[in-house]
């Protein structure tokens, strides 16, 4: 397990601590700067706020974690606890696919011409579309598969920290101001038949595999009553999000933009509004808030934020 203090902010000026009393080494990070190791430091004429004190006191060790990092700003008025998740997506929502798709469907038609006269051929290029189809539905069932286990893990860290820090609401990802709560279970309703009827799991299998888990562990948490769940975004920034990613046109930096910088800026002004001392967050494991907590605390001295990333097991390779 990585323990790690950072220090991240407007002008960071080095300085940071470790709990009081630990003796542990505390890592400074400003981003584009040279890394300083502060053995024990405290911020000198600063009391540490409740922010960061709540940042300190986290745990560095949780069920279904693989590690836990702690960015301290000085004098943060809030800490953002970001859960890195896998997620489901649509595969049909990927360009690549719908190209795919079309590609089959052409060739389907294209077998109909000549299979009269060559009905051998014709049944053998059937069964190579269905083959491929079948390797591209591995694939998918595979990527499935690890979403279930990382959300398990998530699972068991929201449950933990309820217990430890009295957890009882958390924003999640996809969820917008205009979501209605009762929502959330034909979000996982629907999610669970569709992999069935697209044929990447059999009902048997669901069951085994728990494939419920595929509709988000703070759902599943929400479903049985046992926590809240909050916006984390806007209807506006995920359907933009949504459109440029599906526009075959768009740029790499457009798809950056808009899947990530414009949403992630969003949950920030999100949790500014809410006034929380601290906020959890369920979001890709590709999104990192210390950009974005960077410009915002340059932009905003009176009122900054700290951050804690914590990485389920089984997405070190988003790292």
């Amino acid at each position: 397990m990585r323990k790690a203090n950072r220090l991240i902010g407007a002008g960071l000026i080095g300085l940071a601590g470790a709990l009081s009393g630990c003796g542990e080494r505390t890592e400074t990070v400003d981003t584009g700067l040279e890394e300083k190791i502060v053995e024990n430091a405290q911020p000198t004429g600063l009391e540490i706020s409740e922010a960061n004190q709540f940042l300190r006191a986290f745990p560095d060790e949780i069920p279904g974690i693989e590690s836990v990092e702690k960015y301290e700003t000085p004098g943060a008025d809030q800490t953002i606890v970001h859960i890195r998740q896998r997620h489901y997506f649509n595969p049909d929502n990927l360009h690549i696919h719908r190209v795919i798709n079309e590609e089959i469907e052409s060739l389907r038609e294209s077998i109909k011409e000549f299979e009269e006269d060559f009905p051998e051929e014709a049944s053998e290029m059937r069964r190579a579309i269905n083959r491929s189809i079948e390797i591209g539905r591995l694939g998918v069932r595979e990527y499935f598969t690890e979403v279930i286990n990382v959300q398990k893990n998530i699972f068991q860290s929201l449950i933990y920290l309820q217990k430890e820090i009295g957890l009882g609401e958390t924003r999640v990802e996809g969820v917008h101001r205009d979501y209605e709560e009762e929502k959330l279970m034909d979000h996982i309703n629907l999610i669970y038949a569709e992999v069935i009827n697209k044929g990447y799991f059999t009902k048997e299998e669901a069951e085994e595999k728990e494939v419920v888990f595929l509709g988000g562990a703070a759902h599943m948490l929400w479903s049985r009553g046992m926590i809240d769940i909050k916006p984390a975004e806007t209807k506006e920034a995920n359907l933009k999000a949504l459109e440029v990613f599906l526009d075959s046109n768009s740029s790499a930096s457009e798809r950056e933009k808009y899947s990530k910088k414009i949403r992630e800026d969003v949950f920030l002004d999100l949790v500014d509004a809410g006034g929380e001392r601290y906020s959890v967050v369920v979001y890709g494991a590709l999104h990192d808030w210390r950009d974005n907590i960077n410009e915002w605390n340059r932009d905003n001295p009176d009122n900054k934020f700290s951050l804690i990333t914590m990485t389920p097991y089984g997405i070190e390779g988003d790292k």
